[in-house]
């Protein structure tokens, strides 16, 4: 017994590289996933978290770059 389609599909979208990467190296989800195919979303989410690719993650990451690009300016104006 095998993933079922519609959860292969999903992983094998360009947008879910990651997730099939997360898959290989957490193999316990792949056979949680071909048991119960309806916790493809608390896998999902595990994922995110794990590969920091949630909201708040990404929003996180634009703060930490916008900070330093205004450091760097703020150096530039010193000097």
């Amino acid at each position: 017994m095998g993933l079922s389609n519609e959860i292969l599909s999903n992983l094998y979208k360009q947008e879910s590289s990651q997730l099939l990467e997360y898959l290989r190296y957490n193999p316990i989800w792949y056979r949680r996933l071909s048991e119960n195919p309806n916790h493809y979303q608390l896998f999902e989410n595990e994922a995110k978290e794990f590969l920091k690719l949630t909201t708040y993650d990404k929003i996180n990451s634009a703060k930490n770059q916008l900070d330093m690009l205004s450091m760097f300016l703020k150096y530039l104006k010193e000097n």
